[in-house]
């Protein structure tokens, strides 16, 4: 972003990180501080570039949870091309930076992911920051059939007793009225 000074001049700012922000200069930068008065900058949207940027919770696969424990998960930032990539639930790869942010240091609460700390302690929140974010492809996308298998499950759409060889072929076991 930019902000206006004295004679129309700008100065740039920018961020480190998905979540930090930035604070303009209380005074004037220039060589007679006293010239500007209080709080002499303003950002002009205009001029500004803005980052597509989203955040996200990474949590581990069911699969891999221990009997009664909870997943873990830990925050992740995406930027540009990878925002949107993923909706929740689909099953990801990353390739990422780990990073710190503050999250209220000095008895302030800020931040995403802000903890509650003791005055004057500064707190440090662990993300991910995503460079590349691979979708897993699931056994329904990579799932083909040969030309024969094909023609075999036409065969078995055209008979009549399909239903009750579905039946039977998924849960055997059960005996009793198929038609609920």
């Amino acid at each position: 972003g930019g902000s206006g000074g004295v004679g129309g001049s700008t100065t740039g700012l920018g961020s480190s990180s998905p979540f930090s922000g930035f604070s303009l200069p209380p005074r004037c930068l220039g060589a007679n501080p006293q010239e500007c008065g209080p709080a002499p900058y303003a950002v002009l949207p205009d001029d500004c570039l803005f980052v597509d940027q989203q955040t996200l919770k990474l949590q581990e696969a069911p699969e891999m949870v221990p009997t009664g424990e909870m997943p873990r998960s830990v925050l992740v930032a995406v930027e540009r091309g990878l925002v949107d990539k993923a909706p929740p639930g689909t099953r990801v790869m990353v390739l990422a930076i780990a990073s710190l942010f503050n999250t209220g240091g000095g008895g302030n609460s800020g931040g995403a992911g802000s903890k509650r700390s003791a005055p004057g302690a500064p707190a440090k929140t662990t993300y991910l920051r995503v460079v590349g974010m691979e979708r897993e492809s699931s056994t329904a996308d990579t799932a083909r059939f040969s030309p024969a298998e094909e023609e075999a499950f036409r065969q078995l759409s055209r008979r009549p007793d399909v239903y009750d060889i579905l039946y039977r072929s998924i849960a055997p076991s059960i005996s009793g009225s198929y038609t609920v």
